[in-house]
């Protein structure tokens, strides 16, 4: 009766500590990948205006060089 009931929260108990720390472990990958993707985006984002700056100015030396 009894022992069995403290031998089974005894036994549940390294399983219900392992659930917990997979649940914060879990929530703190959340939070840096986030960060992570979001400075992909903002680099991402940073190379893209600098090929527009790019595709500009070989734009302006071809309408140059097409005039002369």
């Amino acid at each position: 009766g009894n022992a069995n009931k403290d031998l089974s929260g005894i036994l549940s108990l390294p399983l219900i500590i392992y659930h917990v720390e997979q649940l914060i472990i879990g929530a703190i990958f959340v939070i840096l990948l986030k960060n992570w993707v979001k400075k992909g985006i903002k680099k991402q984002n940073i190379k893209l205006k600098n090929q527009d700056d790019l595709d500009a100015v070989e734009s302006q030396t071809i309408n140059i060089e097409s005039s002369n």
